[in-house]
């Protein structure tokens, strides 16, 4: 239902939030009212593609969008865990190198 797809969304910010550790208090997000003007407001992204989300008139498909920079985000602090200076083990996903 609604709920459990704006509590998805949720979890992704606040996983994001931390992955890029923002020094911001996290909101009080409510999973039971409509949540994706209230992420968006939270996020900097081009202001066009924020326009665009805005005018979308479907909850859903705004938090699908929002979800995919969530994930960009956590994908990118991955990346650079994986490639950090204290990190010379080789661990992680890709070929094994030799």
């Amino acid at each position: 239902g609604g709920a459990g797809r704006r509590r998805r969304s949720i979890l992704l910010f606040q996983a994001a939030v931390r992955a890029l550790e923002i020094d911001e208090p996290l909101p009080r997000l409510d999973p039971d009212r409509e949540l994706s003007f209230s992420l968006a407001r939270r996020i900097r992204i081009d202001a066009a593609w924020k326009q665009a989300l805005l005018e979308l008139r479907d909850e859903a498909r705004r938090l699908e969008r929002l979800d995919v920079i969530f994930r960009r985000a956590l994908e990118r602090d991955a990346e650079e865990g994986r490639r950090g200076p204290d990190d010379r083990s080789g661990a992680g996903p890709g070929p094994a190198g030799g």
